[in-house]
């Protein structure tokens, strides 16, 4: 899951993002993507791992029944009973026709209506499966004196947007030059924070612990948590995420 801004520009910002929309309806923004030639293909010539009982009848590996988990154990493994064979076929050999094939193994609900073959409508110019004005970056314009602006949804934790800082604002509306302020002084107030913290130590590169650990990930975490200047950072609430 990602989340990132993206500044509309002009009115009718619904109608300007539901081009863009996932899960859009709407028939003028989606196209069929066929899947009946390749779905076919792979019926006819690409080969699965069947079990074969002894009465003759065909399964795939992947059926519950060929499941075992031991009592007490969190892992799965497979068994399968006195008298099978597991080998590789096609298929064409498990299921009796493409249909049943499509429904069992695909999951697929049958042919479109429109279209009379397999596949799905979807969005090509897809970016989103939601947004929201505002929401996680909520009040990210700074407005000019004496102007306000719009505001939309809270964002994470139900955070709130600072005094005259809005979601929709017109360009001219926009204190351009008081955001920059704004971001210089607080980079300002991190970068003190943090020289503060290291106080002329050296914050430890995981990449060299990872490095000298080799496969031992549980060495390199707990030397890298247990480095003075990390638990100090930690504790302030300083976490780096890059």
């Amino acid at each position: 899951m990602s989340h990132f801004t993206v500044i509309v520009i002009g009115e009718n910002i619904q109608e300007q993002m539901a081009k863009y929309n996932e899960a859009t309806q709407d028939t003028e923004h989606l196209e069929f993507q066929d899947e009946e030639d390749e779905r076919l293909k792979e019926y006819n010539e690409e080969e699965v791992d069947i079990v074969v009982l002894k009465d003759g009848s065909l399964h795939t590996i992947y059926e519950d029944q060929f499941n075992y988990k031991a009592p007490g154990s969190f892992q799965t493994e497979k068994r399968y009973p006195e008298g099978s064979i597991v080998r590789k076929g096609k298929f064409n050999e498990l299921y009796a026709t493409f249909e049943i094939f499509m429904e069992e193994w695909c999951g697929s609900k049958g042919r479109d209506e429109e279209k009379g073959r397999y596949g799905y409508w979807h969005n090509p110019n897809a970016k989103y499966d939601w947004y929201s004005l505002g929401g996680r970056w909520s009040g990210y314009f700074k407005s000019k004196d004496g102007i306000e602006g719009y505001l939309g949804d809270s964002g994470a934790s139900g955070n709130q947007s600072e005094d005259k800082w809005y979601d929709s604002l017109k360009l001219s509306e926009i204190d351009i030059l008081g955001m920059k302020e704004v971001a210089v002084m607080k980079a300002n107030q991190t970068y003190d924070e943090i020289e503060s913290l290291l106080n002329g130590r050296v914050y430890p590169s995981w990449d060299e612990i990872r490095r000298k650990h080799g496969d031992n990930i549980s060495a390199a975490r707990e030397e890298y948590h247990n480095h003075e200047v990390v638990k100090d950072f930690n504790k302030n609430n300083f976490h780096f995420f890059w």
